[in-house]
Formats: C-alpha cells, sequence, structure tokens
C-alpha cells in the first residue's frame, strides 16, 4: 500500500489515482462453447486460495476482463468491510446476443460444480435474466431469503436501496428535504424511491434505460411508484418531456445516486457536477481522476464497496432472521461502519480502503493489487 502521507499533496493525487485504479492478474476460469454462434466467457476470482467467491455475471457481444476484475475487487472490499473472509467474483458471456440462451446454458453448465460446492455464487446482472440463471440458484448453498418479494422488488433490491440511503443519511446527516437525483437504479428504482420516501427526501431526477426526467421542484413519490408500476420502462415518458443526461447531471441536487456504467463520472464530468454527495449504486461508477476532481471540488464520495453492500446480509443471515431484521443489520451496520470512517482526514473512500486492507491482510500474505476504481 502507498503511503498515506503521499495523499496529503494534491499535485501527487492524479498520478497515485491513476495507478491504484488498475488491476493485476487475479484466477480466472475460461470458458468456451460451440453453440450456434461462438461463445466465451470468464469467472474471475479476485482473491487467490479463497474458499469462497461472490459477484455477478453479464453478458453482451464483448464482455471485457478489466471491468471485470474492477468489479470483483469492490466486492472483496465489501466483504471485508463486513469482516468476512470472502472473495469477490465477477463473470462474462461473450456471445452474440441473439444466441445469449445457448451462450447462458453453457456458461451455466461450465461452473455448475463451484455453485453447487459452495465455493461460487452468482447474481444476474447487465443482460442476464434471474431465469438464465435459475439452475444456480437452486444449487446455490446461500440463504434464498434475499429472493423475498416485498413491496417494492425483492429483499435483496430493499436491501441495495435501503443500505445506499442509510450509508448517505449517515455522511450528509438527516435527507427530510433532500434532493436526490436517481440515476442507473434500473430494476431497482422502485426500492429507490420508497425508501428516499422513508428518509423524508424529494427526488428532482430519474435516469433509466429509456431515457431521463427533471423536476427542480421534486416528483410526487406516490405517482412516481404508480407510474413505475404501471408502465416499467416508460416511466420518463409519463412524466414528462426527456432530457440529456448532461441535463440530469448538472441539475442542482444534493445527493446523486448512480451506477449505470462503470467509470461514469469522469474527471470531465466531474467538474461540471452541482451535487454536494456522489452514492454509488453499483461498483465502480467513479474513475480515479473524477474522484480526485470531486473532492477537490467538496464533493464527498461515498465508498462503491459500502453503499452496495446491504445485499450482502441476506447471505447468511442469522437463524430465523426476518426480511426486516435483515434490513435493520444491514442499514445499522453500514450506518455504523462509514460513522466511524467520518472524521479520518484523508476522506471516506481512502478511509474504508484503509478500513477494508485491515481486514484483508489478517488473512490474506499481501494486498491486492489496485482499488475498486474505474
Amino acid at each position: 500500500m502507498l503511503p498515506r502521507l503521499l495523499w496529503r499533496s494534491e499535485p501527487l493525487a492524479y498520478a497515485i489515482l491513476s495507478v491504484i485504479g488498475q488491476t493485476a492478474d487475479v484466477p480466472i476460469q475460461k470458458i468456451a462453447a460451440e453453440t450456434p454462434s461462438p461463445m466465451t466467457g470468464f469467472v474471475v476470482t479476485d482473491l487467490p486460495g479463497s474458499t469462497r467467491a461472490t459477484g455477478v455475471v453479464r453478458l453482451a457481444k464483448k464482455i471485457l476482463m478489466d471491468g471485470a476484475k474492477t468489479m470483483a475487487r469492490s466486492q472483496t472490499y465489501a466483504w471485508a468491510i463486513l469482516n468476512e473472509q470472502v472473495s469477490g467474483a465477477s463473470a462474462g458471456v461473450s456471445v452474440d446476443p441473439a444466441e445469449s440462451q445457448a451462450g447462458m446454458v453453457a456458461f451455466v453448465d461450465a461452473v455448475l460444480d463451484r455453485v453447487s460446492a459452495g465455493e461460487l455464487s452468482l447474481e444476474a446482472a447487465k443482460g442476464v435474466s434471474e431465469s438464465d440463471l435459475s439452475q444456480l440458484a437452486q444449487a446455490d448453498t446461500r440463504s434464498k431469503i434475499g429472493q423475498t418479494a416485498r413491496s417494492n422488488g425483492t429483499l435483496n433490491q430493499e436491501l441495495l436501496a435501503g443500505g445506499a440511503f442509510a450509508s448517505a443519511a449517515t455522511a450528509h446527516g438527516d435527507l427530510e428535504g433532500a434532493r436526490v437525483i436517481l440515476e442507473g437504479t434500473g430494476a431497482n428504482t422502485a426500492a429507490f424511491i420508497a425508501a428516499a420516501a422513508t428518509h423524508g427526501a424529494q427526488i428532482v431526477g430519474l435516469g433509466t434505460f429509456a431515457g431521463a426526467v427533471v423536476n427542480p421542484e421534486g416528483f410526487n413519490l406516490d405517482e412516481l411508484l404508480g407510474l413505475l408500476a404501471e408502465s416499467g420502462s416508460a416511466l420518463p415518458s409519463s412524466l414528462g418531456s426527456e432530457v440529456p443526461s448532461t441535463a440530469l447531471f448538472q441539475t442542482q441536487t444534493d445527493l446523486l445516486f448512480c451506477g449505470s456504467k462503470m467509470g461514469l463520472i469522469d474527471h470531465l464530468l466531474a467538474e461540471t457536477l452541482d451535487c454536494k454527495m456522489v452514492i454509488p449504486v453499483a461498483p465502480a461508477p467513479v474513475t480515479a481522476k473524477g474522484l480526485a476532481v470531486a473532492t477537490h471540488r467538496g464533493i464527498a464520495v461515498l465508498p462503491d464497496f459500502i453503499s452496495t453492500a446491504g445485499p450482502l446480509f441476506a447471505d447468511h443471515p442469522a437463524d430465523s432472521a426476518t426480511p426486516e431484521q435483515v434490513v435493520a443489520t444491514a442499514t445499522d451496520t453500514l450506518s455504523s461502519a462509514l460513522g466511524q470512517l467520518s472524521t479520518h482526514p484523508e476522506g471516506l473512500y481512502l478511509a474504508a480502503c484503509y478500513a477494508a486492507e485491515a481486514f484483508l491482510l489478517t488473512w490474506q500474505e499481501s494486498l491486492p493489487f489496485g482499488r475498486p476504481l474505474a
């Protein structure tokens, strides 16, 4: 790990951040199959020698391994913050989208033994449906409580949104009346809207795969939930005229929840943000230089491996725990973790990295090279 003293020198920050944002070689399972269209796939396991790893699987015509390594690193740091000896993982399936079903069948067959043995757990991400992974879900040795249906999605979705908002409330303070933009929340949008309502926050901007809408006066959250239930991806056009994504990011707000893609907030976008705090809702939406610029401008960036860690609490909850108890444990634990880091002179992100790395060194011979930054 680089000496912390160096971080106090702003001219060096860009150079150091650009180095620690890189990733090194990690254990990889490579997969290939002759489906109607050739399929290649992989599973990246972040920590060598780990007996268990969790993460996501994505599908597209071409999935890049570098991004997968960063996603796995984010999961590793999340488990470390929770003092759990679990590695992050990330899988990719590269195949013509027209042959996605055949590609996923081949992928599932290749990793089923690892999942059945309890050494690997994977959730569906971009390009992959829950039904694609149904066989893995049945074989998975983890608790199934995360799949419990809730009023605004599944328990896992409620945990993601609840953990992100609890993290924001700890770092920002009371969220009553706070202005919020939701970007990249995807299938979890209803859970995030409900969490905003619970905290008394007002949503002034919303970005989905269908577009973006802005209402400086704040949307009616009950109306938002109703429209989302009725029209799904048509939500933005139901609320008003679409705006370019640039308008979404330049709308004045207190909290920007974002995560549509890794590296979304680079140094150029960070220069134009009009918010007080960035809360990741997916792995590594902020680049190394983006973090440096945002910090210089006084914009707090929460560590993605804390703000997205809520669903990990459904992995192996206490015996007989109810969904409500799992949510309470997750939000209390993440709030406490961030609260303990709030006074660190180098900021929340680096403070969280130091805490995760301190735990990693209790069971790894050395730290993995690179922090979870795009």
